[in-house]
Formats: C-alpha cells, sequence, structure tokens
C-alpha cells in the first residue's frame, strides 16, 4: 500500500497468482529452470514500475541486473518468529470446499485443471521458500509440539537466511532494510 501512496505501481503476488500468462512464466523460471527473460517480459508488458511479494522478491537479483538503477526494499519484521507467525496465518489450510471459489475462478480465467488446483499453490510456496506450511499446520492439528517446533525453527532459519542474503548480495546504497515500524520517512529518504 506505501508504494502505491507514493505513485508506484507495483507488481504482487495476485498479478502473479491470478494471470496465466504472468503465472506460467514465473513458474517456469521458478521451479522449471526456464529462462528468466519470458518472466521479466510480463513485467514489462505491465503497467508496473516496481515489484513487491511473491515471487518477483525471489528474484531480486535478476531484477537488479536488469534494472541498474532499481532500488531493493527488504522488507523485515522484528524477529523470524513473528515473520514465520505471519506467514502461516497468511497461507490458509487447504480444504476442498473453502478453496472451491478460487479453483473455479482460476479455472474461469484460462489456467489448466492443474494449475488452478490450490493445493499444488500452496505447494509451490514451499518449494520456493523451503517453508513448509502445510506440515506446520498438520503438526499443531495433530498436537505434535516436537514437530512443529522443528518445522518453525526451520522456517526461521530459511527467513533468516534470505535476509542474510539480500544484504550480503545487495549493494548498500541501493538497499533499504524496513521494517514497517519506522513508518513512512526511511522509506520517502531512500525512494
Amino acid at each position: 500500500a506505501a508504494l502505491w501512496q507514493l505513485g508506484f505501481i507495483p507488481a504482487g503476488g495476485f498479478d502473479y497468482q491470478l494471470n496465466p500468462e504472468g503465472y506460467r512464466p514465473w513458474k517456469s523460471w521458478l521451479f522449471g529452470g526456464g529462462p528468466f527473460e519470458p518472466a521479466a517480459a510480463f513485467l514489462e508488458r505491465g503497467p508496473w514500475n516496481a515489484t513487491t511479494d511473491f515471487p518477483f522478491n525471489l528474484a531480486y537479483m535478476e531484477l537488479m541486473e536488469r534494472y541498474p538503477k532499481a532500488k531493493v526494499i527488504l522488507s523485515v519484521r522484528d524477529t523470524p518468529e513473528v515473520w514465520v507467525r505471519s506467514y502461516v496465518r497468511h497461507i490458509p489450510e487447504y480444504d476442498v470446499l473453502k478453496h472451491y471459489g478460487a479453483y473455479a475462478y482460476l479455472l474461469s480465467h484460462g489456467f489448466t485443471l492443474e494449475e488452478a488446483e490450490p493445493s499444488s499453490r500452496i505447494d509451490e510456496m514451499k518449494r520456493a521458500t523451503g517453508c513448509d506450511v502445510r506440515a506446520l499446520q498438520q503438526a499443531a492439528a495433530e498436537a505434535d509440539a516436537g514437530r512443529r517446533r522443528a518445522l518453525f525453527r526451520q522456517c526461521e532459519q530459511i527467513y533468516q537466511d534470505h535476509v542474510d542474503a539480500v544484504i550480503r548480495q545487495v549493494p548498500k546504497d541501493r538497499l533499504l532494510v524496513f521494517n514497517a515500524k519506522q513508518g513512512w520517512g526511511p522509506l520517502c529518504d531512500f525512494l
């Protein structure tokens, strides 16, 4: 929302999830070893001048190379634990009835049966991030505290590794490590 208010038009997760012309090349690049060019071309055909969310956040190096003046905002939480809790709440538990509307929408907008299957989309997030939200949800439902704790710690480490990699790989003059609690000041100054 902040980027919109500052005049940017960001491509976000829904632009990937709900558009087969974006979904297919990005999925091919992420999971199939496909070329980055078709994924980038999708962004260039749209109205966007910024990116947020999955899967674009995983292409920060490729996007920086393609756009040498682009800046990177690394959105962080107070702790890895806070991030994992938020991430788990963000990914809904899979339920055929609960996801029927999304499934029907995707099918009616040009997705194949396989592409529209909500379970496979949740699995994509696991493949892309390594954080297995469904296993966390299942461990919680089964009251398996030990397994849940181990999975939770694994997700915390994945988050921290990503943060560390971005900080290490992005030049300091092109990077803002930003927690929304910091308010508008750092964001406006950086952009």
